[in-house]
């Protein structure tokens, strides 16, 4: 995490706020985002913010090894979160 590239304005929200709902093991009800995010921001964003949690379906091209990079991701995730996890136990 925290690599280069990053779109401040429409993947490092997103990006980190999910990561900091999955230490904090909330999940979502909607995939929309909030409107008072979009509200506070978007006049100050030189981009349209997105409106949910998740890129469009078909916005990529498809990657040949997604399974593999998912399973390796989740298996991060899981090494990650394994601490926070001993803490509350």
């Amino acid at each position: 995490m925290g690599g280069g590239g990053y779109d401040i304005w429409r993947v490092v929200p997103r990006a980190w706020s999910l990561i900091w709902l999955e230490m904090t093991e909330q999940t979502l009800s909607s995939n929309e985002l909030p409107l008072t995010w979009i509200d506070k921001w978007q006049n100050a964003s030189p981009v349209p913010l997105p409106t949910t949690w998740s890129d469009p379906d078909g916005m990529y091209q498809p990657i040949p090894r997604k399974a593999e990079i998912e399973e390796k991701n989740e298996h991060i995730v899981q090494k990650l979160l394994y601490p926070l996890r001993q803490e509350r136990n």
